[in-house]
């Protein structure tokens, strides 16, 4: 990571200390048709809201958390391929094409926004949407 990236995630972690929320912004370099960075570099935590850019985030990602939220560029735009995990209740994926399978384990997690015609869904908890 270059030290004007790193400054900055600096900066956006001692803002989340201060203020008990994060909002951070994931912008990967290169063409929008390449694979982006692996799912499971993703870091999701309590009340953070995570925005993808454009293309294909491979592999797998763990949400163990709540009340988070991550943000795609719309169906088709951006896509996770991989198996993805819910750990947690009201979480939320929206604007993401996701290929492989999605297993929930908590409450009122929303996925409605979501394309999931390529991806299986196992839902153990209530009040899910898919």
């Amino acid at each position: 990571m270059k030290k004007a990236a790193r400054i900055i995630v600096v900066i956006a972690l001692t803002m989340s200390a201060l203020t008990g929320c994060l909002s951070i912004e994931l912008i990967p370099a290169g063409p929008s048709t390449s694979v982006r960075q692996p799912a499971s570099s993703l870091r999701v935590g309590n009340n953070e809201t995570i925005r993808l850019e454009p293309g294909v985030y491979e592999g797998n990602l763990s949400i163990n958390a709540n009340n988070a939220t991550l943000i795609g560029t719309g169906i088709g735009r951006t896509m996770i391929q991989g198996r993805i995990t819910i750990n947690g209740n009201t979480n939320e994926i929206r604007g993401v094409t996701i290929i492989g399978s999605v297993t929930i384990n908590g409450n009122s997690n929303d996925l409605s926004r979501c394309d999931l015609s390529d991806a299986t869904v196992a839902a153990n908890g209530n009040n899910n949407r898919y």
